[in-house]
């Protein structure tokens, strides 16, 4: 098998199901250690950011997203939304410096992967 739809040219033929299952788990989340953070955040460890807009229903926002300064996202979200909340998730890595800003309230969580 390799991984050439990711752009890596390696076999992992030698490597048995269970060590491909054991690389796969280092990237999944570690529910367990989640934790809330506010800005500017420096990710202790490759994880997902989490940032939850919270009470759009009643009026509108707009959020604008930073990781190391270069904007990855600026939803704008209409004042009749009714999800009420709105999760906005994204991976960073070690180091990486996430800011944002919100014209709402927010809710920011961090969680590391298992293999940080």
């Amino acid at each position: 098998m390799e991984l050439s739809s990711v752009g890596l040219k390696k076999d992992l033929s030698n490597v048995d199901t269970a060590g491909k299952e054991t690389i796969v788990g280092f990237g999944m989340p570690d529910w367990n250690a989640q934790i809330t953070f506010s800005t500017p955040f420096t990710a202790p460890s490759n994880g997902i950011c989490y940032i939850y807009l919270q009470n759009v229903a009643e009026s509108g926002c707009t959020l604008t997203i930073y990781v190391n300064e270069k904007n990855i996202l600026t939803p704008r979200i209409a004042a009749d939304n009714p999800a009420g909340a709105m999760p906005f998730g994204f991976h960073v890595k070690k180091g990486d410096v996430v800011t944002f800003t919100s014209t709402y309230g927010t809710t920011s969580v961090f969680t590391p992967c298992i293999g940080g």
